[in-house]
C-alpha cells in the first residue's frame, strides 16, 4: 500500500511541477534566445554612444550603463536587479535658493556688526577708552559674530552638497 502512495504522490508532484514551469516560464519574458532583427544608434543629448540599442522581436533594448554614464545618474547591478538612481532638481534649485538667502544673510549680518561697532565708538567715553554699557556692546558684536560663523559654516555645506551635484 505504501508503494501505491509514493507512486501516486510522486506522479502528482511531478505533474505540478511541470504545469507550474510553464506558468512560471510565460510569465518570465526573457530576452534569451530571442533573435535581434536590427540595431539602432543611440544619442543622448547630441552625442553618440558607442553601444548600439538592439530591437528584439520588435521592441527596442537600449545599452543602459552607456545610458546611465551619459546622463550622469546611478547604476548599481544587485543579483539579476538593475538598480538606476535619478538626482532630482528640484532639491538643487531648493539648495540655490537656500545658498541665495544664506548670502543675503551673511551680508546683512556683516552690515549689522558693523553698524554695531560703529554704534559702540559713538559710546566711547570722552577722554577714555571706556565705553557706555561697554559688556552689553560687546555681547551684542559677539553674538552677531556667532551668528555670522553658524551661517558661514551653512553656506560651506550647502556649496559642497552643490559641488556633487555637478
Amino acid at each position: 500500500m505504501k508503494k501505491w502512495t509514493y507512486i501516486v504522490g510522486g506522479f502528482v508532484l511531478g505533474l505540478v511541477v511541470t504545469l507550474s514551469a510553464n506558468t512560471a516560464y510565460g510569465a518570465v519574458q526573457s530576452l534569451v534566445g530571442k533573435k535581434v532583427s536590427g540595431e539602432m544608434t543611440v544619442i543622448v543629448n547630441g552625442k553618440q554612444l558607442q553601444n548600439k540599442g538592439a530591437v528584439i522581436d520588435g521592441v527596442t533594448n537600449a545599452p543602459v550603463r552607456s545610458l546611465t554614464e551619459a546622463l550622469g545618474v546611478g547604476l548599481s547591478v544587485e543579483g539579476k536587479t538593475i538598480y538606476i538612481t535619478t538626482q532630482d532638481n528640484s532639491e538643487k534649485e531648493a539648495l540655490l535658493l537656500k545658498k541665495a538667502e544664506l548670502e543675503k544673510s551673511i551680508q546683512s549680518t556683516q552690515l549689522e556688526i558693523q553698524k554695531t561697532k560703529e554704534k559702540m565708538e559713538q559710546a566711547k567715553i570722552p577722554g577714555t577708552d571706556k565705553y557706555e554699557a561697554e559688556e552689553t556692546w560687546k555681547a551684542a558684536i559677539s553674538d552677531l559674530e556667532t551668528s555670522l560663523t553658524k551661517k558661514q559654516s551653512e553656506l560651506d555645506n550647502i556649496i559642497e552638497t552643490l559641488n556633487q551635484f555637478e
